[in-house]
Parts: structure tokens; sequence; C-alpha cells
């Protein structure tokens, strides 16, 4: 009987703490890379002023090309001037990102949006259970989480921030 049941140990061990990512093993991922939340006051932490806007399809096209810009940038630093906390020397892959958009129209008028990004990796059913109605705010999760500010008027960011570890 212990002989038997120790392999049986070892399997469901092996299974259940595989490296699969969470996302793909709930198939849990969102059709789209992005979804755009609506600006409401619960959102001033974020901008403390701010009139909802829309995005337009050339804005979200404009946005993953600064994005991508800004990663690229990130990218090339790190390899020039690694950063001293581990997690922010780790190279980042927009495609294994999905996004969410938080658009405003600022004082000047300017389009300006905050994006958070969540790793595919890092995506799971709680995270899903409020993606398309909330910013998902995180404290620690190394590179699986970031966010910034975009201004689209501009084309510049601001606050770009890599979450830390716990």
């Amino acid at each position: 009987m212990k002989k038997k049941f120790i392999p049986l140990f070892i399997i469901i061990l092996y299974f259940s703490c595989n490296n699969t990512p969470v996302a793909n093993r709930n198939n849990s991922l969102p059709e789209k890379n992005y979804v755009i939340i609506p600006y409401t006051q619960e959102y001033n932490y974020i901008f403390k002023e701010g009139i909802p806007v829309d995005l337009t399809e050339d804005d979200i096209i404009s946005i993953d090309n600064i994005l991508q810009n800004i990663i690229d940038e990130h990218n090339k630093k790190i390899k020039i001037n690694p950063y001293t906390q581990g997690w922010m020397n780790q190279e980042l892959d927009l495609s294994q990102y999905l996004r969410q958009y938080l658009p405003v129209l600022n004082k000047n008028d300017e389009k300006e949006i905050f994006v958070n990004c969540v790793s595919v990796n890092a995506f799971n059913n709680n995270i899903n259970k409020v993606w398309n109605s909330n910013i998902v705010i995180t404290m620690d999760g190394g590179n699986n989480f970031f966010r910034l500010k975009i201004n689209l008027n501009t084309r510049t960011y601001s606050k770009f921030i890599i979450n830390g570890r716990a």
C-alpha cells in the first residue's frame, strides 16, 4: 500500500505544480489584448481632473506604437545600465501583456491614457472577473504588471512603473 501511494503522490504533485501559465490552464484570456475602461470619479487617484473621452481606432494604434517604443527603450536601457532591482532588469515583451486603457481629456484638452498592463502569465479567473469593468491594481508581481500614462497629443509618457516583488 505504501509503495503505491508514493508514485501516485509524485504524479499528483507533478501535475499540480507544472509551469503552464494560469491563463492557458483555464482558457480565461479575453479575445482582444486590450479593454477600454470609462473614466469615473472612482479613478480620481489616477487622474485628479479629467473628462471621459472615447478612443478611436487610430488612437489605439497610436497607443500601441508609443507603448512599443517605450518597451523598446526600456529593454535597451537595461542592457546598457541595469537597474539594481532584479525584476526591473528583465526585458518586457509587449505581445505577452493584456492592456487596460483609461482615457480622459486633461485640463489642456489633450487625450491622456492610463495604461495598465497585465502579463498573460499572471492573468487568472480573479482578474478576469473585473477585467472589463475595473482597473486591476496590484502591489507585487514583478514584471507581470506595469503601468504608465501616455499623452496622445504630445506623444509623451510619464509614471512608467514596473511592479516590485514581495
